[in-house]
Order: C-alpha cells, then sequence, then structure tokens
C-alpha cells in the first residue's frame, strides 16, 4: 500500500509554467463610475528575450466590477493569462473606499487562497489610488515591489509604520485596538 501511495502523491500536482500565468505585483481599489469598485493591477509580464534571459515588464490592467470580487472575477476577461496574487506585495486603498470601510476589501482578500496577508496596505491620500501604479522608478521596474521596500525600509527610521494585511485584521477584530494604516501619495519631480 505504501508503494502505490508513493505514485499517487508525488510530482507537482498544482506546477504552471510561468508563461501561462500574469503575477500580480500589487493592486489599488478606488470607487469607479456609477457605484463600481475599480481595481488596477500591477502586472508582471515575463518575456523571455533573445539570448534566453527573462526580462520582467510591469504593465497595468483597470477592470471596474460592482463589488471587489467581481471586479477581479471581470480581471479575467482583460488578462490573456491566469491572474497569480501570491506574488502581490502591496494594496493601495483611496480614502473615498477607506472610508466606506475596509473591512470589505480585507475581506475579499482573506477569502481568497492566493493572496498572502503579508502584504502592505496603504491608503492613498491625496490621488486615487489607481494613480499611483503606473510611474516609472528609481530602482526596480516594478512599483509595487520598489514601494514595499521603501516601507521595509521604514521600520528603521521609524516614520511610517510597516501594516500588514493579517496585523490590520488582528487590530480590527480586537477589542480596544484601532488599526493605523500610512498613508501614500506622489510627488513628481522635475530634472
Amino acid at each position: 500500500m505504501v508503494f502505490v501511495i508513493l505514485f499517487l502523491l508525488a510530482g507537482c500536482w498544482d506546477y504552471r509554467e510561468i508563461e501561462d500565468v500574469v503575477i500580480t505585483a500589487g493592486f489599488a481599489v478606488d470607487i469607479g463610475s456609477e457605484n463600481t469598485y475599480l481595481l488596477t493591477m500591477e502586472t508582471i509580464w515575463v518575456e523571455q528575450s533573445s539570448g534566453g534571459d527573462i526580462q520582467p515588464q510591469s504593465k497595468v490592467i483597470k477592470v471596474e466590477g460592482l463589488n471587489l470580487f467581481d471586479a477581479v472575477r471581470n480581471a479575467i476577461k482583460v488578462s490573456p493569462h491566469r491572474l497569480y496574487w501570491s506574488h502581490a506585495k502591496v494594496i493601495i486603498i483611496s480614502e473615498e473606499v477607506a472610508r466606506e470601510g475596509i473591512v470589505k476589501v480585507l475581506d475579499v482578500i482573506i477569502r481568497a487562497p492566493e493572496p498572502r496577508l503579508t502584504m502592505n496596505i496603504l491608503i492613498s491620500k491625496k490621488q486615487n489610488a489607481s494613480e499611483l501604479l503606473p510611474y516609472d522608478t528609481l530602482l526596480d521596474k516594478i512599483y509595487s515591489y520598489e514601494i514595499a521596500e521603501m516601507l521595509k525600509a521604514q521600520e528603521d527610521l521609524s516614520k511610517a509604520p510597516n501594516n500588514e494585511v493579517r496585523e490590520v485584521v488582528d487590530k480590527l477584530m480586537a477589542e480596544g485596538i484601532s488599526a493605523v494604516i500610512p498613508t501614500i501619495g506622489l510627488t513628481i519631480v522635475d530634472g
């Protein structure tokens, strides 16, 4: 019996080729048109160059839905490959969505099997959250990953809390504790 089980349980049953998925690096949640949610996702498209090197490129996908779950499902229509959420590092929520309550956003993340609860959560104070993703970066080509690195560096400076989704959910569920979420904005410097 052990011999038969070894053959049945061996191998990678959920293996996916990197060319067959679109990796989501981060996403932003805004209020869309006609009381819908606008979901803006920074995705990583992996392309192999002629020399055999793998070149990741950042592309932004925008979709709307009646709720956040519906917007995620509508993204399937836009993306040529399956979206892969396990590498998402940053969630940016607009102030307007946050005032309605971030529990609606966090509920979808917690219930989905792929997103990790170690993603950083931020509130967009001045701009729409979708305006913060498609910009050129100084270090990485993936803006969401650069934001995550900046937040990690802030731990040494103690200027902004580095809140992950799991910490915010724990604080929201605890009695007598308030969750503090850092804000993010964009300043464009000429030169």
